[in-house]
């Protein structure tokens, strides 16, 4: 709540109570979540390596507890910064890794999402060829799965990406 209204003292001061009662009763799981805030947070404003330690422990501590679902977000955000570094090749296989898990654990939107950041990853490299195979499948498995707003977002992509190629025909 405090973060929404960008009062970050009481931000900052509501997770440091947080870690704490984690610590207290070792709450793995809650310790986690409280570090992928604050991590989550910084990244929002573009301090990615101010994150980057927190996101390390958020592994870590996902890692530790098998935490299949927490895995699969956890390596998003080292995709979104290896994004933010310019190394697309890092940024894809930290998707496939949580798309992997995802796929394990019967996460069809997380599939479906992952599809269409891969799509978009390869989209902002300029690699339309590779991005278009994403784009589609992650926008059967929305239309599958009913998730309207992930199909709304991907056919804009599919769109441009066919006018990208050239295919002017199925862009429109």
């Amino acid at each position: 709540f405090y973060h929404k209204q960008k009062d970050n003292d009481k931000s900052d001061a509501a997770l440091a109570v947080a870690v704490e009662n984690a610590r207290a009763v070792n709450d793995l799981e809650r310790l986690g979540t409280t570090f992928d805030h604050r991590g989550s947070w910084l990244a929002m404003e573009g301090k990615y390596k101010e994150a980057r330690p927190w996101f390390e422990q958020v592994l870590s501590i996902r890692k530790q507890i098998r935490d299949s679902v927490g895995l699969g977000y956890a390596y998003l955000n080292f995709a979104e910064m290896a994004l933010n570094d310019g190394d697309i090749q890092t940024a894809l296989k930290d998707l496939d890794s949580s798309t992997v898990i995802r796929k394990k654990i019967g996460d069809a939107q997380g599939v479906a999402v992952n599809l269409v950041n891969t799509g978009e990853t390869y989209f902002g490299a300029k690699m339309y060829r590779e991005a278009l195979p994403m784009f589609l499948e992650g926008l059967e498995r929305g239309k599958d799965i009913k998730y309207t707003d992930l199909v709304r977002h991907t056919n804009g992509f599919v769109a441009k990406t066919y006018e990208l190629l050239g295919d002017y025909q199925n862009a429109y």
